[in-house]
Formats: C-alpha cells, sequence, structure tokens
C-alpha cells in the first residue's frame, strides 16, 4: 500500500470513528482499488456493526476472513461478530474449527472454544477442554509483542469455565489463579475468580473491586456486586451497585433482573413507593415477557394493597453466578 493510499484509509477511519458510515464507506468505494481487498471487507464490516447492522457485518468480515485465511484475526473477528448476528450459525463453524484441529490457528481454535461454551455439556466440555488447552500451549511460546501472546490471557479463563461446567470446580479455581499469577492485573479473569467464589459461599468481593479499577465500565462487576450485597443485606450497597450496573451496557435480561434487585432494596431501606415502583417498572419495560419480572411486579402491586413485606422470586447468588460463569461474556475482543 503506497502513502497515497495510507493516507486516504486513514481518512475513512477517522469518518468511521466519528460515525460517519456514509461518508466512510463512500470513501472506501472511492479509494477501493488502493486498498488490499480483504482489509477493505473487514473495514466494511466494521463500520457495518458499528452502525448497528450485524448482519451485513457478517457478510463482509466472512469475505475478508475467506480472502485471508492464513490470518487468524480475520476469522475471529468473523465468528464473534457471527455469534452477535446468529448463536446457531457461530455453533457450527466453530464445531466445524474444532472437529479439523491442527487446520486452524491456535487462537482460532480459541474463539471457537470460547464460542461453544456456551453450549457446552459435561461430556463435550472435556474435549473442548483438550482443544483449548493444547491451543493455550502454542500461544504460551507466542512472541511477547505478536497478538497471539494477547490471546493467551483469555485461555486461563475458557478453561476455567469449561472445568465448571465439567463439575471439576476446585480445578477452575486453580486455573484463574495459575493465570492471575502471570495477569494480576487482567479484568476479565479477575471477574471470573469472584464469580467463582460465589458458587460455594460469598463472591471474591475483593477480586471484584480490583477488576473494577481495570475495567470500570463493565456491566457483570457490578451485577454480581450488587446481588452479593442483596444477599448480605447491605442494601445501601446493593443500590449503589444496581444504579451503577444500569448506566452500563448489560446483555440480554440481566439489566432486568439488576432493576428488580434496585426496587428489592429501595422497598427496604424505606425509599417512597413511587422510587421503588419505577423500578420495577424498569424491570418490565427491559424484559416484559420475562416470568420472574412479570411475577415480581405482581407480588409489588399485592404489596401496595397489603403492605405485608412480599417474598420475592429470583434466584439464588450461587445459581446467578454459575449461571454467568457456563455463559461469561466473550473473553476475546473482536
Amino acid at each position: 500500500m503506497n502513502r497515497q493510499a495510507q493516507s486516504q484509509l486513514l481518512e475513512v477511519i477517522e469518518a468511521k470513528e466519528r460515525g460517519e458510515w456514509d461518508r466512510a464507506l463512500a470513501l472506501l468505494r472511492r479509494w477501493a482499488k488502493y486498498v488490499d481487498p480483504a482489509v477493505a471487507s473487514r473495514i466494511r464490516g466494521g463500520i457495518w456493526q458499528q452502525a448497528g447492522d450485524i448482519v451485513t457485518a457478517v457478510v463482509f468480515l466472512e469475505h475478508a476472513a475467506r480472502l485471508q485465511p492464513r490470518d487468524a484475526r480475520y476469522a475471529v473477528v468473523y465468528l464473534l461478530t457471527l455469534e452477535q448476528a446468529d448463536q446457531e450459525s457461530a455453533r457450527r463453524v466453530a464445531e466445524t474449527w474444532v472437529g479439523e484441529g491442527k487446520k486452524h490457528p491456535a487462537v482460532a481454535l480459541v474463539a471457537a472454544g470460547s464460542v461453544l461454551l456456551r453450549t457446552a455439556t459435561p461430556a463435550t466440555a472435556v474435549r473442548l477442554h483438550t482443544v483449548v488447552e493444547q491451543a493455550a500451549e502454542q500461544l504460551a511460546g507466542a512472541d511477547e509483542d505478536s497478538e497471539d501472546a494477547g490471546v493467551y490471557p483469555a485461555t486461563f479463563g475458557i478453561l476455567a469455565a469449561l472445568e465448571i461446567v465439567a463439575g471439576r470446580t476446585h480445578d477452575a479455581f486453580r486455573t484463574l489463579e495459575r493465570g492471575l499469577a502471570l495477569y494480576p492485573n487482567n479484568p476479565l479473569l479477575l471477574l471470573h475468580r469472584g464469580a467463582a467464589r460465589g458458587l460455594t459461599g460469598p463472591v471474591g468481593v475483593e477480586y471484584l473491586n480490583r477488576a473494577a479499577v481495570f475495567a470500570p465500565r463493565m456491566f457483570w462487576i457490578d451485577y454480581l456486586l450488587a446481588r452479593h450485597y442483596l444477599s448480605d443485606g447491605d442494601d445501601n450497597r446493593c443500590r449503589q451497585h444496581c444504579e451503577r450496573a444500569l448506566s452500563k451496557e448489560g446483555p440480554a435480561a440481566a439489566p432486568a433482573e439488576v432493576a428488580q434487585w434496585l426496587g428489592m432494596s429501595q422497598l427496604l431501606s424505606g425509599y417512597p413507593v413511587v422510587a421503588v415502583q419505577e423500578a420495577f417498572e424498569l424491570a418490565r419495560a427491559l424484559a416484559p415477557q420475562d416470568s420472574q419480572v412479570v411475577e415480581n411486579f405482581a407480588r409489588f402491586r399485592r404489596y401496595l394493597d397489603t403492605v405485608q413485606a412480599p417474598h420475592w422470586v429470583m434466584r439464588t447468588q450461587a445459581e446467578v453466578c454459575s449461571d454467568f460463569l457456563h455463559s461469561p461474556p466473550t473473553l476475546l475482543a473482536a
């Protein structure tokens, strides 16, 4: 790529970062003949992804991955974006990669493991563990400045999660501690270690608080801390973490669960009924079909008529932590 092409590509990227999607695409079309086709497809995919059209993004990212079969980065970005658009299709692709084994780079196999983790059973977790462990051994020897080396910390979290699925909780603790010995400030490993504690007792608050230092915008940290303090009877801290979690982006029904915890903690703290009702109405707006949300809203309405303390429907802290660890946020950045 010559200097002029690099300059024009920089202009495309700057327009993309400013959210000027149409301008970025137009510039890319104008200078397409000067840009490597795989690079152009990857950038187009990124533009459509940031614009909110994940399905179109997948089309371009798959094209880029096919043009650059030897570059694992293209494959990983494609697979993780496909998972956002269609989890079943991503699972099939990941199963193919795992089945083909060493035909694919170690980084791609780790990505496949992270996708298949979400639907793993105790039986499949054992096979996946072997594949990811072999990939991790390859990554451990990568040059420290390489992008492959940057993926290595994620393997500890994926291996630990697979060990939990397989019923080997104590092995998972040791795996996470090995990872943290090498990467003590990795927020995802800290998050997983804190959540793993919650399987057998209180969550590891010290791990979660450390994770918050390095990833202050991560929803899951406040999510787990809010549930911990709700169980612990510390309504003030529960409310604080609920409010922080709700100010961040969270997946699926998790924010609705947090909104319910907020209402419960407010009620116990003597907040005005109107504030408590707002929290439960927020939960209903976030997940109107969720049976737990519907039932707890009904119980709150009955409380308004009877003023008798409601018995809420909610998952235990161990169940919350277990579900999180069985289907964690992706450990690889696309």
